[in-house]
């Protein structure tokens, strides 16, 4: 035996003898040494107390809502537990641990990295017929299924199975996020008369179970997913608003990313440019402590709306590119990134680059698999074309008319308000100020509707200057 394999020997000796006796000091306060102590055991390569250590330093992190923490002993839990013999109970250990895995991650919203973590357990999980943990993998196959597939049918249906095995198990907690993320599918997919009620049911039961952050998280989604897209602008910003309220007095980091990244959205929505600037950097900064990342990713494209609306294009720019790098990083959203792509384009454009690739930003548009990105992205391309020269006007009208179309169908009210106001800017470039007229005062009745009141202002001003 060498040198090194002797110092190695007694490194291992050392880490479980420190090990053994945190234990022995720290009997009645080991929960302050959960991390220590998995350190201390994969080090000395006792790795059944690194697993047991490694499930109790998840369940902390899970409880102070650190999830980044618990999927960091998560994947030490599962290392630890691959190194032991296989046994038919240790695979019932490890089918735990990556369901345990899957779901921090799938609360972080990455959902792809989620599903890669349970895929090796779920012919496993399906021959054993473990029913609640069918209903949680059933969860993440769905979300994902959506979220990073974009495939609305296949979506819905795991996440409907997983709903009907959460009421057989009774397990409560994987029917919530089953029903939490079918509303989501339902509102991207712009059936808002069905997403709202799921939102409403979920804030009802966290309202009843005195759960405060949960309050906050429920009224940030239904604020943005269920009222702002839908057009009840006026809904959502007193919802999200009640959240970012509710978050604080909590004091929770999780519903605090979630509710001013919301709000902020709201503030947009209503016109609002400098405080959904605000509230979009705080949500951006709440996010990225947490690596919540659709959120933030949310939050990045909102903000480039926001600075792109207040003609500060270069700042517009470099968040619709923060957001196209984490949709990347997540694999979550291609459509979303293909959005905030056109919208790069048109920032780009009015900054004073000329060289507009249209190819590539028709492509984007033909590979669109999301409802509500439909008018939002006929819009940019329509207002790029406006702004590119008069060669291509009749193309732009007709990007403009789609938009138009696809957000009266769709029933995203306060978008269509924003469509009638770019029509009523393309008549004006006719020398149509007649039709430009009757296009702004629909903007202006639209955005009164939806109780966009500072669009209703900001369009009006446009209309005495038409």
């Amino acid at each position: 035996m060498d040198y090194y394999s002797i110092l190695t020997k007694r490194k291992k000796q050392i880490h479980e003898k420190i090990g053994n006796a945190i234990e022995a000091l720290y009997r009645d306060k080991i929960g302050e040494h959960y991390g220590a102590l998995v350190n201390h055991f994969v080090a000395s390569e006792n790795y059944r107390k690194a697993a047991d250590y490694s499930r109790l330093a998840c369940l902390k992190a899970e409880n102070s809502m650190s999830l980044h923490e618990a999927t960091d002993y998560a994947k030490t839990w599962i290392s630890a537990l691959e190194t032991l013999p296989q046994t038919e109970e240790m695979q019932d250990e490890i089918i735990d641990a990556r369901t345990a895995l899957g779901f921090y991650l799938f609360r972080m919203s990455n959902m792809a990295e989620a599903k890669e973590w349970i895929d090796p357990i779920l012919d496993l999980v399906l021959r054993k017929g473990l029913k609640d943990r069918i209903g949680q993998v059933y969860v993440i196959i769905g979300s994902c299924k959506y979220m990073a597939e974009e495939n609305l049918l296949e979506s819905i249906e795991y996440l409907e199975k997983a709903i009907e095995i959460s009421n057989e198990t009774g397990d409560f907690v994987t029917g919530v996020y089953a029903k939490y993320m079918l509303g989501l599918v339902l509102a991207f997919n712009c059936d808002f008369e069905k997403a709202i009620p799921y939102f409403e049911m979920l804030l009802s039961l966290s309202v009843a179970m005195e759960f405060p952050w949960r309050v906050s998280a429920m009224k940030s989604n239904l604020s943005v997913y269920g009222y702002d897209f839908h057009g009840m602008v006026a809904q959502g910003y007193q919802t999200s608003e009640d959240a970012v309220r509710i978050a604080e007095e909590s004091g929770d980091i999780y519903s605090k990313a979630m509710a001013y990244a919301s709000h902020g959205t709201s503030c947009y929505y209503k016109g609002l440019l400098e405080e959904a600037e605000q509230y979009l950097n705080t949500g951006i900064n709440f996010t990225e402590k947490i690596s919540m990342l659709a959120h933030n990713a949310m939050a990045h494209q909102w903000l480039g709306h926001v600075y792109f609306d207040l003609g500060t294009y270069q700042k517009a720019q470099n968040h619709y590119s923060t957001a196209i790098h984490v949709r990347e990083h997540s694999r979550l959203s291609p459509s979303s990134a293909n959005l905030n792509r056109i919208a790069l384009m048109r920032a780009r454009l009015l900054s004073g680059e000329k060289d507009i690739n249209l190819d590539l930003m028709y492509r984007y548009a033909r590979e669109n698999r999301v409802r509500i990105y439909e008018g939002s992205m006929a819009r940019y391309i329509g207002d790029i074309l406006l702004h590119l020269a008069d060669s291509h006007s009749a193309e732009a009208q007709d990007w403009i008319e789609r938009a138009i179309e696809a957000d009266k169908r769709n029933g995203m009210k306060c978008d269509l308000g924003r469509d009638y106001a770019l029509y009523g800017e393309f008549l004006k470039t006719k020398g149509d100020s007649s039709r430009a007229k009757e296009f702004l005062e629909r903007a202006v009745e639209v955005f009164k509707h939806c109780g966009a009141d500072d669009w209703a202002r900001k369009t009006e001003e446009e209309l005495s200057a038409a």
